[in-house]
């Protein structure tokens, strides 16, 4: 007997940083479980990303917001605190977070590059499904607020939460339960404080998140563990960073074309969905 219907959103990030993890998820959505992607618009590969949206259209596309550890936008004369010269945001995190915490003029800088980069991505025509941020750091409360304010002016609906529960990470992955809790400890507060930050403007957000603690490490048995301990309740989103290194597929591809896997997610009951549909099934209830 089947389970439950259960939706559950599979993403690939990093969309446009390159041919190769273009070429991916492309290939990993046609023949795959993935259902929605995080477009980088700051990647070199952006444009050929685009085209490749548009001829899949059953492809939820959201903003990969970067914000860290990338190319700027806009030209480094435009952000000079927040930049170096050769316009690379800020590689160590939580100095640059310290950094868009205290100052004013770092803060006017980013709100500039946030905004560039969602007009970048409403140039591109494409439906806006979510936003998430390139090493989560939207869960950073300057750059949520400035998140927020800005996607307000570009149909904001739905903002990925980096919430991965410590019990079923440990028992899926395995490692040190020590730095899995203490990494979960630490980022518990501020995703809590986030959900309810989203919640009071009436946006959407996934419950759990899978795939933080072991990126880029989804094996066919890792995507299994995770599909197979899904909690019961709640929407669950699992991100992964498919990508092809010198024409051999990497783990998570393999992972997501896997024909034991799309078996198991069908036996479990499970089926795709994106942000902008459960948002809107959501409102469909609120009214």
């Amino acid at each position: 007997m089947m389970a439950a219907l259960r939706p559950v959103i599979m993403t690939g990030d990093d969309f446009g940083l390159n041919d190769a993890v273009n070429q991916a998820i492309a290939e990993t959505h046609r023949r795959g479980l993935l259902g929605s992607a995080s477009l980088m618009v700051t990647g070199r590969a952006v444009d050929q990303a685009v085209t490749m949206a548009k001829g899949m259209p059953a492809l939820n596309v959201g903003l990969h917001l970067a914000v860290t550890r990338a190319e700027a936008l806009l030209p480094p004369r435009d952000l000079p605190t927040i930049t170096d010269k050769q316009g690379r945001l800020g590689r160590h995190l939580a100095r640059t977070g310290v950094l868009y915490f205290f100052s004013p003029a770092a803060r006017r800088e980013l709100r500039a590059e946030i905004r560039a980069q969602f007009e970048s991505f409403a140039a591109t025509g494409l439906a806006l499904d979510h936003v998430d941020g390139h090493n989560h750091m939207h869960l950073h409360p300057t750059v949520l607020s400035l998140l927020l304010d800005v996607g307000a002016d570009f149909g904001l609906k739905a903002v990925r939460l980096p919430y991965e529960p410590f019990g079923p990470a440990w028992r899926m992955f395995g490692g040190s339960p020590w730095r899995l809790g203490a990494s979960w400890l630490f980022l518990k507060p501020w995703t809590a404080a986030m959900k309810g930050r989203l919640r009071s403007r009436s946006l959407y957000c996934n419950d759990y998140l899978f795939g933080m603690s072991h990126t880029g490490q989804i094996t066919v048995d890792a995507l299994a563990g995770i599909l197979d301990n899904l909690p019961k309740q709640g929407l669950t989103e699992v991100h992964l960073h498919p990508g092809l290194v010198g024409g051999t597929e990497d783990e998570e591809h393999i992972a997501l074309t896997d024909a034991g896997i799309r078996e198991l997610f069908h036996d479990l009951g499970l089926y795709l969905t994106s942000f902008a549909a459960e948002f809107q099934e959501a409102s469909g209830r609120a009214s």
